[in-house]
């Protein structure tokens, strides 16, 4: 403790790790002398005093408030420190702070950037305060029946809302790339929002959005005729990605649709997207049209040649 307080010790920082190290030194004199350190003037001494506080495993509310405080620390090493001892005291108490703290470091930008967010999850807990129970958490973890824990679930809504943020935004840099990374989300919200996408008046948004409810896997007979419906988009790329998007969905009820482009569209590309995406669909009623086509074509290259 000596040393501790020595301010011109040159092993200061040691004895004050050491005095979360030893057994014996768990009193209440070193936890609260501990604590004191938490707002030394030196940020070695502030962040080494809360690794040492955990040692000690002192989980009491006032400790862990002394923790809490450091959060806000000026310098990096003492509010790492801060979150580590708390996660090793398991201080349930300092859970929406060091949520706060890990959207706003690993996901957004700033504070407006985390309020908007906290607003949408909220909106997806259904909850209007900041109090949670254990039956909404529940419910918001549990994914098409799979469970993940807390942090995984706010992990995931935080991205797929900040992608979508993104996606909204019209004068983003980023919004295809946005659109695109969509797809990894394969929620109702993000495929609702896709299907919009396909109406965008950016043809890039279009096109790149019908490959992105491709990659959600997303074939129900909703999406199908939302993606059935850009085959008849002005632009030959928009065109080209429902048939492709068509295809990987295995859309039976486009069958007909692709055979019409695949006959009759007037770009080569889209004629052999359309190709694909009957090949990839398959079955007996495609290999029998698509055979009377390619006979058909074959008569009529000869009659050309001849």
């Amino acid at each position: 403790m000596k040393e501790v307080f020595d301010m011109n010790s040159s092993v200061r920082v040691d004895a004050i790790e050491n005095l979360g190290k030893c057994y014996e030194f768990r009193t209440a004199a070193v936890i609260d002398a501990l604590r004191d350190l938490l707002s030394d003037e030196d940020a070695n001494a502030r962040a080494v005093a809360a690794v040492s506080l955990a040692r000690t495993d002192a989980s009491d509310p006032v400790t862990v408030k002394f923790l809490m405080k450091i959060l806000n620390d000026k310098d990096r090493l003492v509010r790492e420190a801060g979150c580590l001892a708390l996660g090793h005291l398991q201080a349930r108490q300092a859970v929406n702070k060091l949520l706060h703290m890990w959207l706003l470091n690993d996901i957004m930008d700033t504070e407006q950037d985390l309020e908007w967010l906290k607003s949408v999850l909220r909106r997806e807990m259904e909850v209007e305060e900041d109090n949670l129970y254990g039956y909404e958490l529940m419910a918001f973890c549990n994914i098409e029946g799979e469970y993940y824990s807390m942090w995984e679930r706010v992990s995931i809504q935080a991205r797929e809302s900040w992608a979508m943020k993104e996606v909204f935004d019209m004068n983003s840099s980023v919004r295809v790339d946005a659109i695109e990374n969509l797809g990894k989300f394969r929620t109702a919200a993000v495929i609702d929002a896709l299907r919009d996408l396909l109406s965008d008046e950016d043809a890039n948004a279009r096109a790149v959005a019908a490959v992105s409810l491709a990659r959600t896997d997303a074939s129900d007979p909703v999406t199908v005729k939302f993606l059935m419906k850009i085959l008849n988009d002005k632009d030959r790329l928009v065109r080209e990605a429902g048939c492709l998007a068509l295809g990987h969905l295995q859309a039976r009820q486009a069958v007909n649709k692709l055979l019409h482009m695949w006959r009759n569209d007037v770009i080569s590309h889209v004629r052999e997207a359309a190709n694909v995406a009957l090949n990839q669909i398959g079955g007996p009623e495609v290999e029998k049209a698509m055979r009377v086509t390619k006979v058909l074509a074959d008569e009529i290259r000869q009659l050309t040649a001849s």
